[in-house]
């Protein structure tokens, strides 16, 4: 008797954490998903430092600027829906009252036409395909914008500590002047002059500063994460997060083709444009209409029979529209075919332009880094004249903080050829495909 009510109790408790379980699961009360908790998720990934691999995963799962094209998809698969729909003819109940036969009641279809459904759903079926590549092509941009962000804060950091290197030379000259100043050896002006170096480096720095903040806070909003949530991003080496070993040189302009998600929309297009002509010629198919119909329902007669109506409606005059919606369906598809070839085009200039910036911003980054090696043996030069005393201390200050100088546009140099090799990088694809699992963001 005990073990049956103990049987009892154990299915009792088993039932009511089923009866939980599918209560925690309604539609009002499930738990929300990844995409819907963006703040929190920033907060956890952000509580660490954050390398631009961590970053584009984070982007892809809740940043507010991917998710406008994302939803556009929904509604083109919505429109599809439609169209599927559309195979089965509209029903309408219809009461109409006639003066020599009394009030009738038919159930019937709207106007169909079977070729009509059929065309529609192939043009919604390539508009989700084009809403698809927009989206990846949102996608494509935006770890591109990320990736400068990182490899743009990355050169403010080395920057900022530059400036911090020449500040501390600058004021090691200024106690010097300020020395020679109480001896009588320099006057007021000069010492003035050396106070507004100091200020120009000061100012300097906050620009820095201040610019970097501004990064810090776009890369926040691009992940989508708060002001107040605990976000470092790890920009050290960002080169090397961003570039990896990629070889920009070489990258050739067909892989740039076969990537380009432009020519790809602009194909579909004219795809599109093709079936809306035979979608034009479809609406000189007559229209079909069923039905079954009660006469006179508000007699007292015996006649309960229902009659079936079959119809057949054609437009016998339009005023040509039919025709000209063909002749402009054919024109729309001639301005297509000249609006890609353009395109192309402006491609192919645009990736001339892009091989011209990274031979030029290679050529830039070894004339700074011959210009850094030179000042950096004047500095050492100067260092061992110094320490001979054949050279005043203000002098060598003035070696050491040109080498300083020659080191920030060196960095300069390097981050424009860095970004010089990330165009490369985007537009022939390899930063996409590096990041973005096309068959996991379809499904």
């Amino acid at each position: 008797m005990n073990s049956i009510q103990e049987k009892g109790k154990r299915a009792g408790v088993v039932f009511l954490l089923l009866v939980l379980f599918a209560a925690c699961n309604l539609p009002g009360v499930r738990p929300a998903r990844a995409e819907e908790s963006g703040p929190e998720t920033g907060a956890a990934a952000g509580a660490e430092r954050m390398g631009f691999d961590a970053a584009v995963q984070l982007a892809l799962k809740q940043s507010p600027d991917l998710d406008h094209t994302g939803l556009e998809i929904d509604i083109r698969r919505l429109d599809e829906t439609d169209s599927r729909y559309s195979f089965v003819p509209t029903v309408s109940l219809r009461v109409s009252h006639y003066l020599t036969e009394g009030t009738s009641l038919a159930l019937v279809t709207d106007p169909y036409n079977p070729l009509e459904a059929h065309f529609s759903l192939k043009i919604r079926r390539l508009l989700t395909r084009v809403a698809s590549l927009r989206h990846l092509q949102s996608i494509d941009a935006g770890i591109h914008d990320l990736a400068r962000m990182f490899l743009e804060l990355d050169n403010l950091e080395q920057q900022r500590l530059l400036l911090d290197e020449r500040l501390a030379l600058a004021r090691q000259k200024q106690m010097f002047g300020q020395n020679r100043f109480s001896a009588g050896a320099v006057s007021k002006l000069e010492l003035r002059i050396i106070a507004r170096q100091v200020d120009l480096i000061r100012i300097e720095r906050d620009r820095i500063a201040l610019s970097a903040d501004l990064l810090l806070k776009n890369l926040r909003s691009f992940l989508g994460m708060t002001e107040t949530a605990p976000f470092k991003p790890a920009v050290s080496h960002s080169a090397s997060q961003v570039l990896g070993d990629y070889g920009p040189d070489s990258a050739t302009i067909e892989q740039f083709q076969a990537h380009s998600f432009e020519l790809r929309i602009q194909e579909l297009q004219k795809q599109l444009q093709e079936w809306n002509i035979t979608l034009a010629y479809a609406e000189y198919v007559p229209k079909l209409s069923f039905g079954v119909r009660k006469p006179d329902i508000l007699s007292s007669g015996t006649d309960d029979d229902f009659h079936l109506l079959v119809g057949i409606s054609f437009p016998l005059w339009d005023g040509l529209k039919r025709r000209r919606n063909i002749s402009r369906q054919k024109l729309i598809s001639r301005q297509y075919g000249v609006a890609m070839a353009r395109r192309e085009q402006e491609l192919t200039r645009q990736w001339q332009a892009a091989r011209q910036e990274l031979q030029n911003a290679a050529v830039d980054l070894k004339q700074a880094a011959a210009a850094e090696e030179l000042a950096r043996l004047r500095a050492e030069q100067s260092g061992l004249r110094y320490g001979a005393g054949e050279l005043a201390l203000p002098d060598d200050l003035d070696a050491k903080t040109a080498y300083i100088e020659a080191r920030g546009k060196h960095l300069g140099k390097q981050l424009d050829y860095d970004l010089a090799a990330l165009k490369i990088r985007f537009l022939c694809g390899d930063l996409f495909n590096s990041h973005v699992n096309v068959a996991g963001l379809e499904e």
